[in-house]
């Protein structure tokens, strides 16, 4: 019980420094929407970059 606890939080904090990884690609000048990265990612299909102010920022949906 205990060693899948364990693996289970390790997981987690695995995948989160992941996620905090891929938040640094956002930095990028841009002047339009599609100058941002795309990723085809499993979930691509809830973050989506957009073109602001010349820089390039991510939107999470919210999942319903």
């Amino acid at each position: 019980m205990t060693k899948t606890f364990k693996f289970i939080h390790v997981m987690i904090l695995f995948l989160s420094l992941f996620f905090v990884a891929e938040s640094f690609f956002v930095d990028t000048p841009c002047k339009i929407d599609e100058d941002c990265p795309q990723f085809q990612r499993p979930w691509s299909q809830i973050v989506k970059y957009y073109c602001i102010a010349d820089q390039c920022f991510y939107y999470i949906k919210h999942i319903k």
